[in-house]
């Protein structure tokens, strides 16, 4: 199952599953580095993280950003 990091606070980890139910667990149990926005594959007992979705997901955000921008300074 897939799940995407929607904040780490206090050792605690919030998750959103694709189904978009959220469950916590321990951040501890997360691989090193993990943060907010990233996208986890849970599997054989542990989470490990999907930098390749990450990175596409990024790129989408920054094209949409750049495109917002753009449209808004175009008004100025």
């Amino acid at each position: 199952m897939k799940y995407t990091v929607e904040r780490i606070e206090d050792n605690i980890a919030v998750l959103e599953d694709e189904q978009g139910s959220f469950v916590e667990i321990s951040a501890s149990l997360l691989p090193e580095n993990t943060k907010s926005g990233n996208v986890l594959l849970f599997e054989n007992e542990r989470y490990s993280l999907i930098n390749a979705v990450d990175e596409e997901r990024q790129k989408r955000i920054l094209d949409k950003y750049q495109k917002l921008f753009n449209k808004n300074k175009n008004n100025f």
